[in-house]
């Protein structure tokens, strides 16, 4: 036993003495090279264990605006500790893209309901790039343990994005053991990060993921559109088991606005779900388009509202939930 034990010892020398000399040479001579196309307000979210991708804690700049992130991963807005709860869920609109605490949809929402006599606190469930089936999976993590009374839907522009790789496929790969492995290597050795650049070459959005899978070839939908449809309905559906109500927000783009087509399928879905769930639904486009507001002021780029326009969508928003009878209704999904 003890020969067989010197034999394995001495077999394995040369290969830790080989794995050592590459990592020191990857770390001498090569350097991960720097995200892409990325300004020096921007960058890329680190992995998430279960989500993909997730905003580390602490403060951070984002286009000019002061962010604080807590320490569950999510933007912490002041709490007035209102007796209510309103859990905005989406991706980089809902979180506040370049947007001052005081600008964001949240905090202009509160100001909105205040108005109308209704004390609630908007909870930012938002984050940069989350599609549906990511949000999903942040309700039941964080969501929910937030205890709050109504979810306002806004997942609808990072499901409908084309890329080459889809949500559902890629968050299923997280918990295997061989990706677990991977992402260990990732974290500590260079040398097995410089053997992984070479064999994926990832799009910008696909970095953050590079251990998980080959990215598709050809783009598509990141969340396809039965599966964005599963996810709403789940949404309401777990909602209501737990008394918490909903709305929809459809989120607006630039290219919406001027009534060019973008995402016709999941505009509509979110329609027909609003009307079979009878929850109230508020479509930022009727809200620009009445507000008489051009793409100049409505957008700080093609996709990411203004300040203005985050004004005019707290109004609608809180006029909606007032009118259908929130917070005496609790605007039960199915009910």
């Amino acid at each position: 036993m003890r020969r067989a034990l010197r034999r394995l010892a001495f077999a394995l020398v040369p290969l830790v003495v080989l794995l050592w000399a590459a990592e020191v040479a990857a770390r001498l001579f090569w350097t991960p090279p720097p995200p892409p196309d990325l300004t020096q307000d921007e960058y890329l979210m680190p992995l998430h264990p279960t989500r993909l991708w997730g905003p580390p804690p602490g403060k951070t700049m984002g286009h000019g605006a002061a962010i604080l992130i807590g320490p569950d991963g999510l933007r912490a807005l002041p709490d007035e500790g209102a007796p209510l709860r309103i859990l905005t869920l989406g991706d980089s609109n809902i979180f506040g893209f370049a947007m001052a605490d005081a600008d964001t949809l949240q905090e202009r929402l509160e100001d909105a309901l205040a108005r109308r006599g209704v004390k609630a606190e908007v909870l930012c469930g938002g984050i940069p790039g989350y599609s549906s089936e990511q949000s999903r999976v942040l309700l039941e993590e964080l969501g929910w343990d937030m205890k709050p009374d109504l979810l306002l839907i806004g997942n609808l522009l990072s499901d409908s994005t084309k890329e080459h790789f889809q949500d559902r496929v890629w968050m299923a790969r997280l918990g295997q053991p061989e990706v677990q492995v991977d992402r260990t290597l990732l974290d500590h050795s260079v040398a097995w990060s410089w053997l992984r650049h070479q064999l994926i070459q990832e799009s910008r959005v696909e970095q953050r993921i590079r251990f998980l899978r080959q990215p598709n070839l050809l783009a598509a939908e990141r969340v396809p559109l039965d599966e964005y449809e599963e996810n709403l309905r789940w949404m309401m559906t777990a909602a209501a088991e737990r008394g918490v109500g909903a709305a929809i927000f459809q989120l607006v783009t630039a290219d919406r606005l001027a009534g060019r087509p973008d995402a016709p399928g999941y505009v509509a879905t979110q329609r027909a779900l609003a009307q079979e769930y009878g929850v109230p639904i508020v479509d930022g486009r009727d809200v620009l388009v009445a507000a008489g507001l051009s793409e100049a002021r409505a957008f700080v780029d093609p996709v990411h509202a203004s300040a203005e326009a985050n004004r005019l969508y707290a109004e609608a928003i809180a006029e909606a939930l007032v009118a259908a009878g929130w917070p005496q209704d609790r605007l039960i999904a199915g009910e």
